[in-house]
């Protein structure tokens, strides 16, 4: 008989999903309980059923897909409406060993092509609930969607990310959509520090371990640094701030805040502080907030999960194993991204989150000759080009 397929437009590539009707699944071994509740998901979610569902489409994330794709696992990667992390806001990445430098957003396209060669599927649409079943004696995820599809998944990897924190002053918020060549906010030191090579106004805001590290970074391309702390003491550990305590290329101004960006709409020329003093203007070429991160798990469907700790950042170990069986977690929405904010980092422990699934279906059976061969006659993800990937 002819099954019927469902397409999902992929940006230039498409995914061909065989669709699953109640009719279609003949199960050889009645008597084996298990596979009849494949059978039965296999038949309720009418061909949208993965092995791996990746939700984020940052770095961690489409690494997460390229891994477990690899293995030949049915992988989705639900992309949002605003694919590609934070590193599409560094408009030149040159820390990473063995790539050259490019702009972050090259990166991502590079990343999502590598995916999809691998057979991932590269989904647009944003996840609005998801919720967990059991198989037997294992746990099923349903995924549904802002489109209104509902997916279902053996696993989950989460690779939500994280946000930047703001300082939501004057200015602000125009001074960081402009232009890529033209930015002077950046917050991210480890991919943007070189930025302030041979600029004589150099600010970071923040008070903790991120600030003082921010510094450091900046000092390697700088001939100076100013560092803005709105309280009358910093937040970082005693032996990070002894990083600095004694560099004279650093200027530390206590209970000091940003109150204006002030500029021409383009550029800015100078920033408004608010001291002790009063207020004052100082001219700025570069600037970079080290105030923290929000991690992107702030959902009913993430807390519902119960696998984040009181700052909402998901519990993960070396591993990237949560505390619930059968999801992962990878990138800066981890407490493993605490300290390290890297994109090689979070791709890193995307790919070994995807193997780690891998490894989890192997040993739960959910591989077996018996289970695919329910599966496979009925459901499979091809992803073709229409035309060559740009």
């Amino acid at each position: 008989m002819m099954v019927p397929y469902v397409y999902v437009a992929l940006g230039t590539v498409m995914l061909q999903v065989a669709d699953v009707r109640s009719h279609d699944v003949v199960i050889s071994s009645p008597a084996d309980a298990f596979l009849e509740q494949v059978s039965t998901v296999v038949q309720a979610h009418s061909g949208h059923l993965l092995d791996v569902a990746v939700i984020g489409g940052g770095a961690a994330g489409l690494s997460a897909g390229f891994a477990a794709a690899d293995w030949k696992l049915r992988v989705a990667v639900f992309m949002g409406r605003c694919p590609g992390g934070q590193i599409m806001g560094s408009w030149f990445v040159d820390n990473l060993p063995g790539i050259s430098p490019k702009p972050g957003w090259q990166l991502i396209k590079d990343y999502k092509c590598d995916a999809v060669r691998k057979g991932a599927a590269l989904v647009y649409d944003t996840i609005t609930d998801i919720t967990v079943s059991s198989l037997g004696h294992l746990p099923f995820f349903v995924i549904h969607t802002e489109d209104g599809e509902t997916w279902a998944a053996f696993t989950l990897i989460l690779a939500t990310g994280g946000t930047p924190k703001t300082l939501h002053v004057l200015g602000e918020e125009r001074y960081l959509q402009v232009a890529d060549h033209e930015k002077q906010i950046f917050t991210c030191s480890n991919c943007d520090a070189r930025i302030a090579e041979g600029k004589q106004h150099v600010y970071v805001v923040g008070g903790g371990d991120a600030a003082v590290d921010a510094v450091k970074d900046v000092l390697t391309y700088a001939a100076r640094c100013t560092l803005l702390v709105r309280k009358n003491a910093m937040r970082a550990s005693p032996s990070v701030q002894a990083r600095i305590a004694h560099d004279s290329r650093v200027t530390i101004l206590y209970e000091t805040e940003i109150v204006e960006m002030c500029g021409d709409g383009s550029r800015i020329y100078s920033i408004r502080l608010k001291t002790p003093n009063g207020l004052i203007e100082r001219p700025v070429d570069v600037l970079y907030l080290a105030i923290g991160r929000t991690p992107g798990t702030d959902c009913p469907w993430m807390r519902a999960l119960g696998i984040c700790n009181v700052a909402g950042y998901i519990i993960v170990d070396l591993a990237q194993h949560t505390t619930r069986t059968g999801v992962y977690a990878a990138g800066d929405a981890t407490t493993l991204a605490e300290t390290y904010h890297q994109l090689d980092y979070a791709a890193a422990c995307g790919k070994r989150a995807g193997i780690e699934a891998y490894v989890y279906m192997r040993e739960q059976g959910l591989l077996c000759t018996s289970v695919q061969g329910v599966l496979s006659p009925y459901y499979h993800v091809r992803t073709s080009y229409e035309a060559e990937v740009e």
